[in-house]
C-alpha cells in the first residue's frame, strides 16, 4: 500500500507541476520503502481549478 507524505504545488518554466513523496507499506503496516518522490506536470483542467481554489484561500488568509 502506498501512503503520501508529503506534496507541493510548484510553479516552474511549464506551469503548474505537483510534486510529492509517498512511502510504501506491506501488508503488516510496515514501511517497507520510505521517501520515494515524483511529479508530474499538471494539464487535467479540473486540477489546475482545485490548485486555484487553494491558492485564492491562502491568498486571503494573507490579507
Amino acid at each position: 500500500m502506498k501512503k503520501i507524505t508529503g506534496l507541493a504545488i510548484v510553479n516552474c518554466e511549464i506551469g503548474k507541476k505537483i510534486a510529492y513523496t509517498y512511502s510504501i507499506l506491506d501488508n503488516y503496516g510496515n514501511i517497507t520503502t520510505s521517501n520515494v518522490k515524483e511529479s508530474f506536470a499538471v494539464v487535467d483542467e479540473e486540477i489546475l481549478k482545485a490548485i486555484t481554489t487553494i491558492e485564492n484561500n491562502i491568498s486571503k488568509r494573507l490579507s
